[in-house]
């Protein structure tokens, strides 16, 4: 008799854990329905909706975590709050519940409390908090204090590398300062890993346009570059060998690439340009000029695909240039495509491009 008790209620737990499955898996599948509600701004539709799943599956997190996003698009920030204080704490806290309570307490002024959540979650997520440091970022950056944001943007790309957003904003505000030489490389990386979108745009013409701008051609046998101050400190370390500034060794491996007569600057000329660069980048010592990007680059280069890869870089600069070559190189930008679609840049603690690395 004691043994048939033992598995009698062994077939009641197997039977519960089934249903704690089921209630979970059938939770999950409305949350994926109500994410989709909310996308197409079906609001309060999608909050109901989570309701429901968060009623049928109440130990799980992220039901409320997606209720408290949907407060915070209806600009109920009070609400927001009250959810995600239930939920932080949790086992299963991810970086984007700070993320989203500290943009709450800063859209109800409360910019301290806001900055401390950020923090918080630094602390507790440090090698997941890309997300924290753009945003705390993005509060020096309202404030007009450029360098502050753009250190904290830099700190972003080191723990996380493969977040997008702190490279948006350290090249939009690099490529505006007197440090340009930076902004294209963290634009470019940018595009690589946010290859689509309004954001992709808006960095490949600010790519396209600093090209032109920084470029200074006065005669076809003169030119200057203006891609980093001409004051630039050169250092000595302790073995009296040069420190070089990464700006200084891209416009020097940039000015090589640009070969005379000098012409007017178009999307074609560019693409020469940086193709050269490649070349040249590959003849240098990469034990002291080591770049993620440039390295990747130079796969792209030995493929034969430079030219559409650069035409798809600088696209919005100059549209109707790139929409003439690609109809005129279609099996190329093709074969670019499809290679591209299945292969993108590398970039891990490793693999990375932060400026004070240099």
């Amino acid at each position: 008799m004691k043994q048939l008790f033992v598995c009698l209620a062994v077939a009641a737990s197997s039977v519960l854990t089934a249903v704690g499955q089921d209630a979970h898996q059938q939770a999950m599948m409305m949350k994926a329905d109500a994410i989709r509600m909310v996308d197409n701004d079906s609001l309060e539709a999608g909050r109901v909706l989570l309701e429901k799943a968060r009623k049928l599956d109440p130990s799980y997190p992220a039901y409320s975590y997606e209720i408290a996003y949907i407060y915070y698009q209806q600009q109920q920030y009070a609400k927001t709050l009250k959810l995600l204080k239930k939920i932080i704490n949790t086992k299963w806290s991810q970086p984007v519940y700070y993320q989203l309570m500290g943009n709450s307490y800063d859209m109800l002024g409360n910019r301290k409390k806001a900055m401390a959540t950020y923090q918080a979650g630094v602390k507790r997520f440090p090698a997941l908090s890309g997300c924290l440091f753009l945003e705390q970022g993005n509060m020096y950056r309202t404030d007009n204090n450029f360098d502050k944001a753009l250190q904290l943007y830099e700190e972003g790309i080191k723990v996380e590398p493969q977040y997008p957003s702190n490279y948006f904003w350290a090249a939009v505000l690099y490529c505006a300062s007197n440090y340009p030489c930076r902004g294209m490389v963290y634009g470019e990386i940018f595009m690589n890993l946010e290859r689509h979108g309004e954001r992709a745009a808006s960095i490949s013409e600010i790519l396209y346009r600093t090209y032109i701008d920084k470029i200074k051609i006065a005669s076809d046998s003169s030119l200057s570059l203006q891609f980093v101050p001409k004051n630039v400190t050169i250092k000595m370390d302790r073995l009296g060998h040069m420190q070089i500034p990464f700006g200084v060794d891209y416009e020097r491996l940039l000015s090589a690439s640009i070969q005379p007569p000098f012409h007017p600057l178009d999307i074609a000329a560019l693409s020469k340009i940086r193709t050269n660069f490649v070349e040249n980048y590959a003849k240098q010592d990469t034990s002291r000029f080591n770049n993620v990007l440039f390295n990747f680059q130079g796969k792209i280069h030995d493929l034969g695909f430079m030219e559409p890869y650069n035409y798809w870089l600088l696209q919005a600069g100059d549209g109707d240039a790139f929409n003439q070559w690609m109809e005129s190189h279609k099996s190329l930008w093709d074969a670019f495509s499809f290679w591209f679609s299945n292969n993108g840049i590398d970039l891990d603690d490793s693999h990375k491009f932060c400026y004070d690395n240099y």
